[in-house]
């Protein structure tokens, strides 16, 4: 096991491109956002809410199904992948290995990710509530990140990155187990990528998608959009509690969040939603794992 990280870790610094899109890329995409929001005058805890832990998927989800699936598809038609072959490593292992390797990147992504936050959010005050005709800004007086900081159920957003993390890899695992080039590899990562990015409250807020009854129905279509809802819900302010504590189902949605301010007029998450959130991911994960190590072949024969 020891040995399959070893290589992959030499393929994944050697491809170069995959060091650039973990630590490189954030920067611009945060950097971007960041700016854009307080372009305006201070962000407000909703924008901070619906948009931070969205744009952190997203790194995962790029890097999991464009830069993932094409480095593992190159490293699998090469020689030296056939030659592990010949060894007692089995192709669980191999998969496990990757895993394990990618977990490791991952995690370190979000973190890097998160201190990004810290540092392109704390020139700006943050103001409390979206404000609606007469009513006057409340402004928070310390750097904005504080404020996010301190209402983040962090036991609740662990458990979503890591359900995140996991169906990322086994996706990008799987998708290299059905093809066999590595244009084959991103193109099917591309259309999931894309797909996700629109549709599962990454890019766009899953407030905006619930908000339109034809956009809420494709993005149950997305198997990211499950994953960002538990990442979704560990921002939310009212989502109070144990900070160590995972989410639990209310009479008014997923957290007693009313969501008033999305302009909603039903809680950001149903019944139905709650027990998806935490169950189609893990059987996601099955199925790519099983499907991933069925088909995985030491050659392309």
């Amino acid at each position: 096991m020891k040995a399959v990280i070893k290589l992959i870790n030499e393929h994944y610094w050697n491809s170069k491109t995959e060091p650039i899109f973990t630590f490189l890329l954030p920067i611009f995409i945060l950097g971007i956002f960041s700016n854009i929001s307080f372009s305006g005058g201070p962000v407000t805890i909703v924008t901070a809410s619906a948009s931070i832990p969205g744009l952190i998927a997203l790194m995962i989800t790029s890097n999991a199904m464009q830069t993932v699936p094409a480095s593992i598809q190159s490293f699998k038609n090469s020689s030296l992948f056939k030659r592990i072959g010949a060894t007692p490593i089995k192709p669980w292992m191999f998969i496990v290995g990757c895993s394990i390797f990618y977990s490791c990147v991952f995690a370190i992504e979000i973190c890097w990710m998160l201190l990004l936050v810290v540092i392109f959010f704390s020139g700006s005050n943050m103001q409390i509530y979206p404000v609606f005709g007469d009513m006057k800004p409340i402004y928070y007086d310390k750097p904005s990140f504080i404020y996010i900081f301190n209402h983040v159920n962090f036991g609740g957003y662990v458990v979503s990155q890591i359900y995140t993390i996991i169906l990322a890899i086994t996706m990008g695992l799987f998708i290299v187990s059905i093809t066999k080039s590595v244009m084959g590899a991103q193109g099917i990562g591309m259309m999931i990528f894309f797909w996700s990015m629109f549709l599962s409250g990454q890019l766009i807020p899953l407030s905006s998608i619930l908000g339109n009854n034809t956009l809420t129905v494709f993005s149950y279509f997305s198997p990211f959009r499950y994953t960002n809802g538990l990442q979704f819900e560990s921002f939310v302010e009212s989502n109070q509690g144990s900070k160590l504590t995972v989410f639990t189902y209310s009479d008014n949605g997923w957290s007693p969040a009313s969501w008033s301010s999305f302009n909603l007029n039903r809680p950001m998450f149903e019944p139905g939603d709650f027990w998806a959130n935490w169950f189609v991911p893990l059987a996601l994960i099955i199925i790519f794992v099983s499907i991933a190590i069925k088909k995985l072949r030491w050659g392309n024969r």
